[in-house]
């Protein structure tokens, strides 16, 4: 498949260049935070300014991606730009730990980009070379992530900290030029439409904001402490009352009846596996390869580390291509399948054959095109079903399945390799033990495996299927989000 229209590629180059600002200012804020923790002395202060910034994408991942489907989403995406633009030269002139918080808060609404460009891309190319531009900008963000930790520690290292973001402050505007020459503007219906219960709509921010929260103060709390369990408590059951209502609101902010529709709700299954298990990676496999050799570990240094797991990040500009190339053949949940099962042999491979330098390169190659292969996937097979009308909505749900999962998984890895441990003699510094690797490789798998498993069941459903249209499928599901709704009038606005 060839993207040959005159206006794909331009629409596709700034589609990708808005990505990459995302990708590169979560990714240059990991590569400096060493030298936070040094310039301003309290690990856990300086840990705000990573904290604050992946809370407001997991909220603002949801919000202002039903705002673009609402108000259009060139204009909704132009804004979060400048937003992360404005973000990112506050933290730049910032010399207070305050204000940098501040900052890379503001530059979390980065987390939106992604679901409003794969909307507009729904919304802007055929819709036969829609797999494939899916594909290459989520690419673009894996291979953002990794060219970010490498340039954000070269300027931090090169220049100052404060260089990472005036360098994620210029590819902002270099996003918001792209994308106001390329993408050409559209009329908007500004029609009203049924009242939306805006208030209640939104109090899945703040119990998002709770439950994460507190995931992210296990470490230090510890999981029984009594704030961490009224936090928790207290997310839950505003996101379970969040749910309900907008479940029985006629005109709810967040269509949560998509979940009715099976192959949405599978995809949402299996990116919170993902986030479980395999977006855990860069964590364990630094973690094992810098251990000491004499504790069961490969004895690498961050350097080499690095050298070994870059290309890993990389294989993103691979691996998404891919995935839109099996998807418009095949259909999207084979691609997931696709890479779900690469992501389990890499993983087993770890399992059996982990003492050796080149295994675990070898298990490299499987992992490293299997996650965006998967991760392309999923948004794919969203948009396939979700109603046009609110596909940006239903990606950006998907995209705070994954920062929640991702924050559970965190907190679970790191229980399971302090599970089991081997002290150094003569200090108090300990190591994770070959059963505690063990037990967290055998996790990432099972989860990985999960996932695959209910992909296969999706290919099951979807064989069953052949003889009816795509587009009958499609007016199906939206017959069937419509008629769990409530009320005469339904609210597409």
């Amino acid at each position: 498949m060839q993207l040959k229209t005159v206006r794909t590629w331009p629409i596709l180059v700034a589609l990708v260049l808005a990505e990459i600002t995302s990708a590169f200012e979560v990714s240059m804020i990991f590569a400096a935070m060493p030298r936070f923790v040094r310039v301003f002395g309290d690990p856990l202060a300086a840990g705000w300014i990573l904290t604050g910034c992946l809370l407001v994408s997991a909220v603002a991942a949801a919000l202002c991606a039903r705002l673009g489907d609402l108000l259009g989403r060139r204009r909704i995406l132009l804004l979060v730009l400048a937003l992360c633009a404005t973000g990112s030269f506050i933290s730049a002139i910032s010399e207070t730990l305050a204000g940098v918080v501040v900052g890379t808060a503001i530059q979390g609404f980065s987390g939106t980009i992604l679901p409003l460009c794969l909307g507009l891309a729904s919304e802007r190319l055929p819709r036969k070379r829609v797999p494939l531009a899916v594909g290459i900008i989520v690419g673009a963000v894996m291979a953002g992530g990794g060219g970010g930790l490498l340039l954000g520690g070269w300027l931090v290292d090169r220049f100052d900290w404060h260089a990472i973001f005036y360098c994620s402050g210029a590819f902002a505007i270099v996003g918001m030029t792209a994308v106001t020459l390329c993408i050409p503007s559209r009329a908007v219906n500004t029609t009203p439409g049924p009242r939306m219960d805006v208030w209640r709509g939104i109090l899945f921010a703040p119990g998002i904001m709770l439950l994460m929260y507190a995931i992210g103060q296990t470490r230090t709390w510890g999981i029984s402490d009594p704030r961490t369990l009224w936090m928790m408590g207290g997310g839950v059951v505003i996101l379970v009352y969040w749910f309900w209502h907008q479940w029985r609101e006629a005109c709810p902010l967040i269509e949560v009846r998509l979940v009715s529709v099976r192959p949405i709700a599978i995809a949402y299954l299996c990116m919170g596996f993902l986030g479980l298990g395999a977006f855990q990676f860069g964590y364990v496999l630094s973690l094992f390869m810098q251990q000491p050799v004499e504790y069961g570990g490969l004895g690498l240094s961050a350097t080499t580390t690095g050298l070994v797991l870059g290309p890993v990040l990389w294989a993103g500009i691979l691996g998404g291509p891919i995935s839109g190339k099996i998807s418009a053949r095949y259909g999207s949940h084979m691609a997931a399948l696709v890479g779900s099962g690469m992501l389990v042999i890499g993983w087993g491979i770890l399992i059996w054959a982990r003492h050796d330098l080149v295994n675990v390169s070898i298990a490299a190659l499987f992992l490293g095109p299997g996650l965006p292969i998967v991760y392309a996937a999923l948004p794919t097979l969203i948009i396939e079903h979700a109603p046009h009308e609110r596909v940006s909505e239903a990606v950006g749900v998907n995209s705070v399945v994954r920062s929640i999962f991702q924050a559970v998984g965190a907190a679970l890895v790191a229980f399971l390799v302090t599970l089991d441990t081997v002290k150094v003699p003569g200090g108090d510094l300990e190591y994770p033990s070959s059963l505690a690797f063990d037990w967290t490789f055998g996790y990432v798998a099972a989860t990985c495996g999960l996932a695959m498993l209910i992909m296969t069941l999706q290919g099951v459903l979807a064989s069953r299927r052949k003889a009816v249209s795509s587009r009958a499928w499609i007016d199906q599901n939206e017959r069937a989000v419509v008629d769990v709704m409530p009320g005469e009038e339904r609210c597409d606005r």
